[in-house]
């Protein structure tokens, strides 16, 4: 929960929205860069096509926001 409600990582995720759109061209180019800097990989077909599906329903805050609270981010595999 302390991730989802903590105005900290609210602000993070507001920064690294407006990092991504500054940074790409488009959002498949976003979507990618997303995953190279928070899990410092490639999503994959499924990731990148989930990823724009969640995009155009809702902003590109709430996806680094939700990028920021995933388990892959939080914890070392």
């Amino acid at each position: 929960m302390f991730l989802l409600n903590n105005p900290f990582v609210l602000a993070e995720a507001r920064h690294l929205a407006a990092r991504l759109n500054s940074a790409a061209k488009d959002d498949p180019a976003r979507v990618r860069l997303a995953f190279e800097l928070i899990f410092a990989r490639v999503p994959t077909e499924e990731e990148q096509r989930l990823a724009l599906s969640y995009i155009a329903a809702t902003s590109w805050d709430d996806y680094a926001h939700t990028l920021l609270c995933s388990n892959e981010f939080a914890y070392l595999d």
